[in-house]
């Protein structure tokens, strides 16, 4: 390429505005643009890296799709990643990996009075001690004999190896370009295709856009994500610091308004509060600082 051309060329580039991401993704731009498009560019780069964020995302498509309790919930990680597996047609062919233990409907009362009682007590409804003793009951409870389906945990082997030790287990291998899912081999240890697996997880994340059931649509509506440019991070930052510097001005003049005959000081509840109303969270997301300012309170 001549000189001219390569000047020619990078002129016309210049003429071509770069396009602006969005500031804020709902949920369903966020699946589309980190989960599916920045996944992509993560196998490319790094495989064995990718397999850290493939076990979140079929977690986050299982709680999506449990519209019987509200997202955030804490204690349901292994039933929201096995939830997905089972429900989401693509997954399917991972099911066979999932230790799901053969249950009559006794057993799984049980378990669903023992899910609610945990999910009550993180509520603060019940107190630890309380939840202990409902589950002291249960453990008594006769439900027969419980066999198990698979000998192999993908949860506990990938999602839980990966996510927290850094590695998978020790019986887990991952590999490329395999010509199934999942090799089997003698010594009981099984390989894990990383490309397979993100293949199938696009084709999932597709289906739970493609979603109709209302508490579905409106989850993936709803704002979970905000870039915002460095300047604007700080601009925010500025402005929360002067409303807690204001704040914590007038926590200082009505405490010195009531301050008694014998030195001490009393300070109304409702005033004292008003420093902690104001929080701020700034973190770099993608290259870009990413500020959000949080009201706690009544102002």
């Amino acid at each position: 390429m001549s000189k001219r051309s390569r000047r020619v060329k990078r002129q016309n580039r210049k003429k071509c505005p770069k396009k602006k991401k969005p500031k804020v993704y709902k949920l369903k731009e966020f699946i589309e643009f980190f989960w599916i498009k920045g996944m992509k560019r993560l196998l490319s780069f790094n495989p064995y890296m990718s397999v850290f964020q493939l076990g979140v995302g079929i977690e986050l498509l299982g709680e999506i799709l449990d519209t019987s309790n509200q997202m955030g919930v804490s204690g349901m990680s292994r039933e929201h990643f096995e939830d997905a597996i089972q429900n989401i047609s693509c997954l399917n062919v991972y099911s066979q990996y999932i230790p799901n233990p053969t249950q009559n409907s006794n057993q799984k009362k049980i378990d669903d009075i023992r899910a609610k009682s945990h999910r009550l007590k993180n509520a603060g409804v019940i107190t630890q001690a309380e939840e202990t003793a409902i589950l002291n009951v249960l453990s008594h409870a006769n439900v027969g004999s419980i066999t198990q389906s698979s000998p192999y945990d993908l949860y506990a082997a990938m999602r839980c190896g990966m996510l927290h030790n850094g590695i998978p287990s020790k019986d887990l291998y991952l590999a490329r370009k395999m010509p199934t899912e999942v090799v089997l081999l003698p010594n009981g240890k099984w390989i894990l295709d990383v490309e397979k697996l993100y293949a199938h997880f696009v084709d999932a994340c597709n289906d739970v856009i493609g979603n109709q059931d209302p508490i579905v649509q409106s989850r993936l509506g709803q704002v979970v994500f905000h870039v915002t440019s460095a300047n604007a991070a700080a601009q925010t930052n500025l402005t929360t610091a002067n409303v807690a510097a204001q704040a914590s001005q007038s926590v200082n003049a009505t405490a010195q308004a009531n301050q008694n005959v014998n030195g001490q000081i009393s300070v109304p509840t409702q005033t004292q509060n008003i420093s902690n109303q104001y929080t701020t969270n700034t973190s770099l997301q993608n290259g870009s600082w990413s500020s959000s300012v949080t009201l706690s309170g009544r102002p």
